[in-house]
């Protein structure tokens, strides 16, 4: 989601599938990234398609004032509360 360079040896969350469009796809999901949607799906998935939005995630990040997944994982726990 974040679309940041995972370096190698760092784990991360793979994701395969097909999207509306029946277009395969692959990513993988940093850690954090990977926390982010399992607590707050609801948040970055498009209500329509039901795929992971990128733009609902950049979205999040500036109404949130926060510049990396970390930071908007606290803002939202928070915000939970």
């Amino acid at each position: 989601m974040c679309s940041r360079k995972i370096p190698v040896g760092f784990s991360a969350t793979k994701l395969k599938g097909k999207n509306i469009d029946v277009d395969f796809y692959k990513e993988y999901l940093c850690n954090t990234c990977n926390i982010l949607l399992h607590r707050y799906t609801i948040v970055f998935v498009d209500d329509w398609t039901g795929n992971i939005d990128g733009d609902l995630f950049a979205e999040a990040l500036v109404k949130c004032n926060c510049a990396t997944p970390l930071q908007l994982l606290n803002a939202l726990d928070e915000i939970a509360k």
